[in-house]
């Protein structure tokens, strides 16, 4: 019985050094789970207890011992030198430095951002939306951010865990960033350093951008909800924190400076003359147009605002686009598929596969030195612009080389007067972000990527450097693991186990 007891006990103990290890790892690697970490450190400390009260009488002869008297003076010069590097290490958290050693600086923030930062005088937060799997990836880049300004607060929300919070944010995409300033936020779902400091730039800002929606020709409802409305693109923007009024051009003599963007998109009906001058005077001062135009196959009436478009150097013809090569299945080549868009223009970076139904074509002056195609079909043969839109009724359409245009074609430009410091930006079709094609996030971030870059709402939309060929240098997870597991438990045991073996050594002399 006795032995039965004195090895019950031997085993607790070791079970109660195994668990400290095990408490101290749990600490270090998963500080989130509170109720793990904490349950497994509260049963520790409750078995040291019982252990102890278990077998009083031999720990209170080992207590009384000189071996235990040195031991506790060395314990306690330790847990003053742990307390002293803990200080130490607790203020440089608070205030870190660091060196970027790579020829290029490449885990270091651009200046740019370091001004952005510089000029924010209250807390921002980046809300992290994913699985937990994948926190490590976005950490290490909050981390630089946090580094270079102390007011920085990250959050990570567990997509399968908190649902709630998913919801209230209005976040439709895994992997998405929530930023937060001063009572407004915005979510940011290509999370890398220039779309985090533009989400920053516009939440600074003091006035929100103002949309102008031109009514009054038949153009598309924004506070139509079917599927054939724009009330999915007018949500996307609001969330964006744009705000959008109205604009009849008939009832007005100028547009106000006030409006950061002019939008007509998709109309039907004619523009008066008063109307387009209303138009000119206001990009004359320097406005910003988002126009998309759809083919008329019953007589074209938008010949006023096509001219207008043409005095900065795009053309959007009244005809029709076709591509038998690439285009949605049964559509005829009627609904062109671009799967790379212009990879440098800010607008059209890092978007692929835009779908156009029934498209006109949009096309640049010769030589134009302000305006430029972003988005345009395959080469011909296996694309062209149709002449003759009343083919689509027929469902016959063929390419006469008397009168249509080889391919490739033109589905989208923009142009930017330097002189005015105007910009317009053009499609040949308002169809495909119809709330019918809500699902399709990529053709709604071209059209918001556009009303961005002509409200001037992302002033960083690209930084000014160098194509880097050094990349940052984040530690995988299975390198973690192994640093951990060599400097916070193999390291440690490997100490303890020669202490023991020289204290042994010791008390045989």
């Amino acid at each position: 019985m006795v032995m039965n007891k004195k090895f019950f006990i031997n085993l607790c103990l070791v079970v109660n050094v195994v668990l400290y290890f095990v408490a101290i790892g749990l600490w270090i690697s998963i500080p989130d789970e509170l109720t793990i970490c904490g349950s497994i450190t509260i049963f520790n400390l409750s078995l040291s207890v019982f252990v102890f009260l278990l077998d009083k009488p031999r720990f209170s002869f080992l207590y009384q011992s000189e071996q235990f008297k040195r031991f506790l003076v060395h314990a306690i010069n330790g847990l003053l030198v742990f307390f002293i590097l803990g200080l130490i290490n607790y203020v440089s958290f608070k205030h870190p430095i660091q060196w970027d050693f790579t020829s290029r600086k490449s885990n270091t923030l651009t200046q740019q951002t370091a001004q952005v930062l510089k000029s924010i005088d209250e807390e921002v937060t980046f809300i992290v939306f994913s699985r937990k799997a994948d926190f490590g990836s976005f950490r290490q880049l909050l981390e630089l951010f946090k580094f270079q300004k102390s007011n920085v607060q990250i959050d990570f929300v567990d997509i399968e865990l908190m649902p709630h919070l998913v919801q209230k944010y209005n976040v439709t995409k895994n992997n998405s960033v929530v930023v937060e300033y001063k009572g407004k936020n915005l979510i940011v779902e290509d999370v890398d350093e220039l779309h985090l400091v533009n989400a920053m730039v516009r939440l600074s800002k003091r006035e929100d951008p103002l949309i102008g929606v031109v009514t009054g020709h038949g153009e598309i409802s924004w506070q139509e909800q079917s599927k054939d409305g724009l009330s999915a693109l007018k949500v996307l923007l609001t969330n964006s924190n744009y705000l959008i009024q109205e604009i009849a051009l008939s009832q007005v003599n100028e547009i106000s400076s006030a409006v950061s963007v002019v939008v007509i998109w998709g109309p039907k009906e004619g523009f008066f003359d008063s109307e387009i001058k209303v138009l000119r005077d206001y990009l004359k001062n320097g406005g910003k147009l988002l126009v998309a135009l759809d083919p008329q196959i019953n007589g074209d009436k938008l010949g006023a605002l096509r001219k207008l478009i043409t005095e900065y150097d795009i053309s959007i013809s009244n005809d029709l686009v076709l591509d038998r090569l690439k285009h949605v299945n049964q559509s005829n080549g009627t609904v062109p598929i671009v799967e790379k868009l212009n990879p440098d223009h800010p607008v059209t970076k890092g978007i692929e596969g835009v779908f156009f139904p029934l498209s006109s074509s949009v096309m640049i002056v010769d030589n134009s030195e302000k305006a430029e195609v972003l988005a345009e079909t395959t080469p011909f043969p296996a694309s062209w612009a149709d002449k003759n839109p009343k083919e689509l009724l027929t469902g016959k359409m063929s390419y006469d080389d008397k009168v249509d245009t080889q391919g490739p074609i033109g589905l989208m430009a923009i142009s930017s007067d330097k002189d005015t410091k105007a910009k317009v930006v053009a499609f040949g079709t308002s169809n495909f972000i119809l709330n019918s094609y809500a699902r399709f996030s990529k053709n709604f971030n071209l059209v918001l990527n556009s009303v961005a870059w002509l409200a001037g709402a992302d002033e960083l939309i690209s930084f000014n450097i160098p194509t880097l060929r050094d990349e940052p240098v984040f530690i995988s997870g299975p390198l973690i693991g192994t640093i951990f597991y060599f400097s916070v438990v193999f390291s440690p045991l490997i100490l303890v186990i020669i202490s023991i073996a020289f204290y042994r050594r010791r008390s045989k002399l």
